[in-house]
């Protein structure tokens, strides 16, 4: 067991300070909750250690366990890096304890892997009820594991005739309305109108969204009939992607996807960058008909000149 001077000083006693200070309480909720959950699980492997052994190797020995999960990966790193910032400007730690190891762990280039269309019906098909609700609900709206789970019968706002779902981004304080489109609708029809979200876990109780995200690798992981997504290694965020396609297939350009779904363009473009040429060239392919089929012509005439 370690000495009670050695916890005094170790890097989890550093993290519950970090916690507990001003600058983390001025943080957004959602960036709140996401740095308390990834410095809890980064405590289990570094949280007993001294704050002299906590440097560069051994937090990239820490990182490197989680080279399966680069997202999570870039989360931790990002949780770290804040603690030393407010560490170090307290005068808490004398030296940089992330030194280089950004640098070993270069962010993704490719985003989160939206769903396919086949892939959401495989999900909504073959997952527990309870998550497949989530899918179905996340496909159609495209917002946030932390979004979703908010959304409930009172979020609901007609305009112009039209239902939506009216609400305020946690992560970007963004407010926006998502219409709610017909599959949505009907689905929504079979779901019981009670106070509170539409998500729930299997006990009935609303979601964490860490949890949720943790639900769906246990329910991926075990159930075969999602083996294909598992190999995929879809996640949930995946499907905020998908939303994207989805509108941007029906015609959208990358503003109206955006602010749709609430959603940066250089964020739409990437997402819809990973749908095919060919699929973009038989949209476009189905406007131009649809177009020719109301009797409308293209006049490339000019004006005569007199």
């Amino acid at each position: 067991m370690p000495s009670d001077a050695r916890l005094k000083n170790s890097f989890a006693k550093l993290c519950d300070a970090y916690i507990d200070s001003e600058d983390f309480r001025a943080l957004r909720p959602a960036s709140r909750s996401l740095w308390r959950r990834e410095l809890v699980f980064a405590c289990r492997f570094l949280g007993d250690a001294s704050l002299f052994e906590v440097q560069a190797p051994l937090i990239i020995r820490y990182l490197k366990g989680l080279r399966s999960r680069p997202y999570k990966q870039q989360a931790a790193l990002a949780a770290l890096r804040q603690v030393q910032a407010w560490a170090f400007g307290e005068g808490r730690i004398r030296f940089p304890f992330m030194e280089g190891v950004s640098k070993k762990f270069p962010k993704p280039t490719t985003g989160h892997t939206p769903w396919t269309e086949h892939q959401v019906q495989l999900g909504e098909q073959f997952a527990s009820p309870h998550l497949s609700r989530v899918i179905t609900l996340m496909a159609w709206t495209g917002q946030r594991e932390s979004d979703a789970v908010r959304l409930g019968w009172t979020d609901l706002e007609t305009v112009g005739g039209k239902d939506g779902f009216a609400l305020r981004q946690l992560k970007t304080g963004r407010e926006i309305w998502v219409p709610i489109m017909e599959p949505l609708r009907k689905a929504m029809q079979s779901w019981e109108r009670r106070p509170g979200p539409f998500l729930r876990s299997l006990s009935g109780q609303p979601w964490q969204p860490h949890y949720l995200s943790d639900s769906w690798r246990d329910e991926r992981g075990r159930n075969p009939h999602l083996r294909p997504l598992l190999e995929a290694g879809l996640v949930l965020h995946g499907l905020r992607g998908h939303a994207c396609v989805r509108l941007y297939q029906a015609g959208c350009n990358t503003r109206e996807v955006g602010d749709m779904v609430g959603m940066n363009e250089p964020t739409v473009r990437r997402y819809t960058s990973k749908w095919g040429s060919r699929e973009r060239n038989l949209a476009t392919v189905t406007r131009l008909e649809s177009y020719l089929n109301e009797g409308r012509t293209f006049d490339q005439s000019s004006k005569k000149e007199g």
